[in-house]
């Protein structure tokens, strides 16, 4: 259900990249995926920025085409 729900609004989708690992129901692979899927630079920005991110997709968006994606990304593998 919540991937559905990050489809829908931009505000959601924001909140559960920030916070993923919280819907323990849901698939974090799955929901990950879908976040990434709707290829906003602020969501993949606040997935970045999450703790929780796994290093797999943080070296993933090190490579984004927007370089506050990528900076946070880095920053976080270096941290």
């Amino acid at each position: 259900m919540v991937e559905k729900l990050v489809k829908f609004d931009f505000e959601i989708a924001q909140n559960v990249a920030r916070d993923f690992e919280a819907y323990q129901q849901a698939d974090s692979a799955k929901l990950c995926d879908a976040l990434l899927a709707l290829s906003d630079p602020s969501i993949s920005y606040s997935l970045a920025g999450n703790s929780n991110t796994p290093k797999k997709l943080l070296r993933e968006l090190q490579n984004h085409k927007d370089p506050y994606v990528a900076g946070e990304a880095r920053r976080r593998l270096e941290g």
